[in-house]
């Protein structure tokens, strides 16, 4: 610093120290939310994956424990009620139950098959960070990826 007419002036380098400070400061702040905000997406996430997961397995248990017997029960009635043999009632039953698995198959690869929305806002708030980055410490007019500033308008 450097007094001039009873004032303190600071030298160019010290405004730019400060300038640099402030933008680092910024960007570690953002950083810190960002890390707050995909610690709540991500605990919110797990929290409602863990129930559906859970009756899921479940679920799944009581169906497999009762699908042999829920097969041999349909095979006893094409016997009863419909003359069958035994043999043709249960490769009957049989092809019920894969016909019946094979749906539940489609309907959980569909499933799979839809994009998730997990973490979005986190990425979206990430995205907006890295832009105003960017923003922040380019230059206006000056183009990041080494060609002209002037872009032709999107369509």
């Amino acid at each position: 610093m450097s007094e001039n007419n009873g004032t303190t002036t600071n030298s160019a380098g010290q405004q730019a120290a400060r300038n640099v400070n402030g933008l680092a400061h910024d960007a570690l702040t953002l950083l810190q939310l960002q890390g707050r905000l995909l610690r709540i997406e991500s605990t919110a996430w797990f929290q409602g994956l863990v129930r559906p997961t859970l009756c899921a397995i479940i679920g799944s248990v009581l169906a497999l424990a009762c699908a042999p017997i829920l097969l041999f029960s349909v095979a006893a009635f094409l016997v009863e009620f419909a003359g069958m043999t035994y043999t043709l009632s249960l490769i009957i039953a049989a092809c019920i139950g894969v016909a019946a698995a094979a749906v539940f198959l489609w309907i959980a690869w569909r499933t799979l098959q839809t994009p998730s929305d997990a973490l979005s806002r986190s990425r979206e708030e990430l995205e907006r960070n890295v832009d105003w980055l960017k923003k922040t410490l380019c230059p206006a007019g000056h183009s990041n990826n080494g060609s002209s500033s002037a872009r032709p308008p999107d369509r």
